[in-house]
């Protein structure tokens, strides 16, 4: 039986607007409440000394479940703001529901921090066999979790929507899900799959769980074809690229292959909110320059930070 991927929807994301044409003349006057704190929360790195290629060899040292990368939990949100809507799924461990905390590791922030401009790198890597120090699909005792399973699946997350959600109607190299009996050692490759997706605002999970006791792995190692799929989506995606991606995300209105209504806002405010979360990291300008429905999207956005910092 077919596992449905479970997107987890952060309850604080703000409602799905409705777009109108942008006007050059409806650029509001004054500093709104996140303008103060762009050039402190733009964390895009310029440094033309910090080399992508010794970050990457460095993700082998991994010994923890990461965002993205964990089979503990489920988490949403953009890793390098503290603030980010993040949420996650709670697991059941020595009998108990707990709610999983993910570690934090430096290089996969400097990464992340790097932007567009590491791109072509990780998708080099994106193959990458050397494994990490992570080992995933076991209990907390360290037996193999044999309860509710391990599955190797090609979830993916496209960079267009119109773009079939199951990779293998058209990927010939695609392996439908199957199941796994021994612990999966996590690969670089795997690491770059996920940070991959926190960079270009996509839902891009190597491991992550899904009750019961579920482990969903999406290795571009164990299933080449998501290796091909970023490939296709994102080489030659330079800083210009990314940014009118970006902005396409939030002029997205709708979700093809979504009929449930609920469902299409509950992926559109993730999408958005990601989209505006990114834009004011890597391009500060183009986030303050903002006019019309887009304005208007991030007052909404930057109110609802504002509630969240007054908690």
């Amino acid at each position: 039986m077919h596992r449905i991927l479970i997107a987890i929807i952060a309850a604080s994301l703000l409602a799905a607007p409705t777009y109108a044409v942008q006007s050059r003349e409806n650029v509001a006057d004054g500093k709104t409440f996140m303008e103060e704190e762009t050039q402190q929360k733009a964390g895009y790195v310029r440094d033309s000394e910090v080399d992508p290629e010794a970050l990457i060899d460095r993700l082998g040292a991994i010994n923890c479940p990461l965002a993205g990368v964990s089979d503990t939990g489920t988490y949403s949100g953009f890793l390098p703001e503290d603030s980010s809507p993040n949420a996650t799924v709670l697991t059941q461990q020595d009998g108990t529901l707990q709610l999983p905390v993910p570690c934090q590791n430096a290089d996969v922030l400097s990464i992340i921090r790097l932007g567009p401009t590491v791109l072509p790198a990780l998708i080099r890597h994106i193959d990458d066999r050397r494994s990490t120090k992570l080992v995933v699909g076991l209990r907390p005792n360290g037996e193999p979790d044999t309860v509710g399973g391990n599955f190797f699946a090609d979830e993916y997350d496209a960079r267009n929507e119109d773009r079939p959600a199951n990779g293998c109607a058209v990927y010939a190299s695609c392996t439908k899900e199957r199941p796994f009996e021994k612990p999966y050692t996590v690969k670089i490759g795997d690491v770059c799959f996920a940070v991959i997706g926190q960079i270009v605002n996509r839902h891009l999970s190597a491991v992550r769980y899904q009750p019961t006791l579920i482990v969903m792995v999406n290795s571009p190692i164990e299933t080449p074809s998501l290796a091909e799929r970023i490939r296709a989506d994102w080489s030659g995606i330079d800083r210009e690229g990314l940014r009118r991606t970006l902005l396409a995300d939030l002029h997205t209105t709708k979700i093809e292959n979504v009929q449930d209504v609920d469902w299409q806002a509950q992926i559109l405010n993730s999408l958005h909110t990601g989209a505006l979360q990114r834009l004011r990291y890597y391009y500060p300008e183009t986030y303050t320059s903002l006019i019309g429905a887009d304005l208007e999207m991030r007052s909404a956005f930057e109110n609802k930070e504002r509630q969240r910092h007054q908690r």
